[in-house]
């Protein structure tokens, strides 16, 4: 007869003995292993972003840019406000420019003082009033070159992020430890490429020797220079530089069909809003109360949208907007429009695409400012010579290559537009 133990445990369903040491072993082995081919993927995605200086601080990384020179490039985070707010809370600058990416292409070289570019801080002027309340609590500058995006102005609502928010802005996500997979599934990094990474290679993209930070900048040569201005590395990478500027390319080439596409920024029948041009004034008011002086300026674009909008009858709203700027600028900051690049001396050669104008256009741009207006609050801060050499020097060029020893390749006709570089 059993035992009474041997009875409760097949009543309880339990084995009539322990399981056995090597069971419990084999056990913990199948189920560490699971664990660690299950968890290895993500693990070696953290070494990663480690080994590329992906989860740099941004204090950090801002004194990393000022000690090495080097470029930043995040394939990880959209840090675009709270960069350079770190930038300029180191750098303490004299003059700014300030805007969407159409101002990256002002740079320190330019200026005799000390400069920061605030570019990328404002995708609207609704972000703009936030990065400029936090702009003045940081640091005020003196002189404040504003880039204005015509389509501020055009649409109804502009996009508002709320405010910058340094404290989080690297932090790593759930959805950014599994990018690298989607970046290998895309194309976008090869798998030796992913190991490089991991390995600390930094140089997976030979057309500069600047020190890099960040996945983009260390695969495509693209990133922030410290003093927050631009790089873009496939516009000297004959390889592939073609196929990253395709779609830049057929859009200027297209010009004429692009611009009667409703709803775009180039589209047909578009109007002056008042509510942004009174959302604009808010901005210069609270720049203004601080103590910076204001230069209003309209940056170009590509003279073949110019002649298209010209073509329809349909693209008016530009000399509203001149007027309307113009009338708010009126004896408080200057204003200049420059969206034809003819008036600059300048052409499609000096851009990126549509939109986009160059190191050189962007010389051009102060160059013409003095011209029009030899008393500006800019005549304090460049030099018009200097501006004169380096503008023939680099004509036709998107990057001015001042430090020429740090390039391994040269600029080439990027747009394929038969552009003599």
């Amino acid at each position: 007869m059993d035992s009474v133990g041997a009875r409760l445990k097949k009543w309880r369903g339990a084995p009539a003995s322990a399981p056995s040491i090597t069971a419990y072993r084999r056990f913990l082995i199948i189920a560490g292993t699971t664990a660690l081919a299950c968890g290895l993927p993500f693990l070696l995605n953290y070494w990663l972003f480690t080994a590329s200086g992906e989860l740099t601080g941004l204090d950090e990384l801002v004194w990393r840019q000022h000690v090495s020179d080097a470029l930043y490039g995040t394939a990880l985070h959209d840090v675009r406000r709270e960069h350079k707010l770190k930038i300029i809370e180191y750098r303490k600058p004299e003059i700014i420019a300030l805007g969407s990416s159409r101002a990256l292409d002002f740079r320190q070289e330019y200026f005799s003082r000390k400069f920061a570019c605030a570019c990328q801080a404002m995708k609207s002027l609704d972000e703009g009033r936030h990065f400029v309340d936090a702009l003045v609590a940081t640091h005020v500058p003196r002189l404040v070159i504003f880039a204005l995006d015509f389509w501020w102005f055009t649409s109804p609502e502009g996009d508002n992020r709320g405010p910058p928010r340094a404290e989080d802005a690297v932090l790593l996500t759930e959805d950014k430890i599994v990018e690298p997979f989607f970046w290998l599934a895309g194309g976008t990094i090869t798998f030796s490429d992913y190991f490089r990474l991991l390995t600390g290679d930094r140089h997976l993209h030979g057309v500069t020797r600047h020190p890099k930070i960040g996945v983009q900048a260390i695969k495509r040569s693209i990133g922030i220079r410290r003093d927050g201005s631009h790089f873009m590395g496939p516009r000297f990478d004959v390889t592939k530089g073609r196929r990253y500027y395709r779609n830049s390319r057929s859009a200027i080439v297209e010009a004429k069909t692009r611009v009667l596409v409703p709803g775009g920024r180039y589209g047909p029948d578009q109007s002056v809003r008042p509510e942004r041009i009174a959302m604009l004034k808010q901005i210069l008011d609270v720049l203004r109360a601080h103590g910076s002086e204001i230069i209003l300026i309209i940056p170009p674009i590509v003279p073949q949208i110019i002649d298209a909008w010209g073509a329809t009858g349909r693209h008016d709203f530009m000399p509203t907007l001149v007027k309307e700027i113009g009338k708010l600028a009126a004896g408080n900051h200057e204003f200049y429009s420059f969206h034809d690049p003819r008036h600059l001396d300048s052409g499609v050669c000096e851009f990126a695409d549509t939109r986009h104008g160059g190191n050189t256009l962007y010389m051009r741009i102060l160059r013409e400012v003095l011209q029009r207006n030899p008393g500006s609050r800019i005549a304090d801060y460049v030099d018009a010579s200097w501006l004169d050499e380096n503008i023939e020097r680099f004509k036709g060029k998107t990057v001015a290559t001042f430090d020429a020893e740090r390039y391994l390749a040269h600029e080439f006709d990027f747009l394929d537009l038969g552009c003599p570089k």
